[in-house]
């Protein structure tokens, strides 16, 4: 009797802790920006209650012109069992930017991450805004520019990711190597300069596949970690999955999932290695959407079911149908997971 008590209060408040679906990004994070003078921008975030802003995770970019050193102001201190001792920001957050060597209208990027306190992390998120700086002396225009989406998510140019340590490095090792490896046989000691000259061509294209594997086709982080879960990176793995777990007449649990995610990291810790939670999944086909890159393919994914960011868990019955009222959004302990998983 007392057990069913205790896993009915377990119901309740985490009915009433996640009935709330989380906001829009645009909404939780209400983002604008003004130029103060000639050489400032101000931006500014409006965070919504229950809501919060890393402070490492934010960076900045212009162009024309440059960007100077951005001092941002201290957070307040977060103690994440996941991620150790991080500052975060409430309410409101202004940035000033200096900017110079430009003039007339600019275009400002920004990128940041933030969560909600019902344990939910949103991906990074990318806004670009252009303005008019006024002329030096000129009264800056007090209307908040509007900003303009900046698609997330985008692969780097080909310059940026030349310079890159991990790609500009080897390559140049290995251009050295094809440098002394050119020295010809005449010359005394050649044998041995083309021996050294091959090793770092070696060296340098083992280390250049090494370091820069392409993370879209690397399992997830979960698999690797010999996880439950069957990963999936697209809609149409997601689909091939759902039509063999409806052929086994088998329900399906998909999790939504990310390595920037603390809540994500906590329910791998604590909640999807308690013995009980593990026999009660025993009958699922398991599925993860890894949506640490934030790339088009997870973000599509994210967007199909009308999710914000992990931890979300969509249920599937065992003909394929959804569960649209059984989800489980953000972090749940054993307890109040198994609660949720109950009829």
């Amino acid at each position: 009797m007392l057990k069913r008590l205790y896993l009915l209060c377990l119901c309740v408040l985490s009915f009433s802790l996640h009935a709330q679906e989380p906001m829009e990004p645009e909404q939780a994070f209400r983002f604008s920006a003004q130029a103060v003078d000639a050489q400032t921008v101000e931006l500014r975030w409006d965070i919504a209650p229950g809501y919060y802003m890393y402070r490492d995770k934010f960076s900045f970019a212009v162009e024309p012109g440059t960007l100077g050193k951005v001092e941002l102001p201290p957070g307040h201190i977060k103690d994440d069992e996941n991620f150790g001792r991080v500052e975060t920001y409430r309410d409101v957050l202004r940035v000033q930017l200096p900017v110079s060597g430009a003039s007339g209208p600019i275009t400002l990027r920004a990128t940041s991450q933030g969560c909600a306190d019902m344990g939910v992390c949103y991906p990074p998120q990318k806004q670009a805004v252009t303005l008019t700086l006024p002329a030096a002396g000129t009264a800056a225009a007090a209307a908040s520019a509007t900003p303009a989406a900046s698609p997330p998510g985008a692969a780097p140019t080909w310059k940026t990711r030349l310079l890159r340590p991990e790609v500009f490095g080897p390559a140049l090792l290995g251009l050295i190597g094809v440098a002394i490896a050119a020295v010809p046989l005449r010359v005394k000691r050649g044998l041995w300069f083309k021996g050294i000259g091959f090793l770092l061509m070696f060296v340098g294209a083992v280390l250049l596949l090494m370091l820069n594997h392409d993370e879209s086709e690397a399992p997830p982080a979960a698999a690797q970690n010999g996880s439950l879960f069957t990963p999936v990176r697209n809609a149409t793995e997601l689909d091939a999955m759902l039509a063999l777990a409806q052929n086994d007449k088998r329900p399906t649990l998909l999790d939504f999932y990310a390595d920037w995610c603390g809540p994500c990291r906590e329910m791998d810790a604590k909640t999807f290695t308690d013995a009980a939670v593990r026999q009660k999944l025993a009958g699922y086909a398991l599925l993860r959407a890894d949506v640490t890159g934030n790339t088009p393919e997870q973000l599509a994914l994210l967007k199909r079911f009308g999710l914000q960011g992990p931890p979300g868990i969509i249920r599937f019955d065992a003909n394929g149908g959804e569960l649209a009222d059984k989800r489980i959004i953000g972090f749940r302990a054993p307890e109040a997971f198994l609660a949720a998983l109950n009829p």
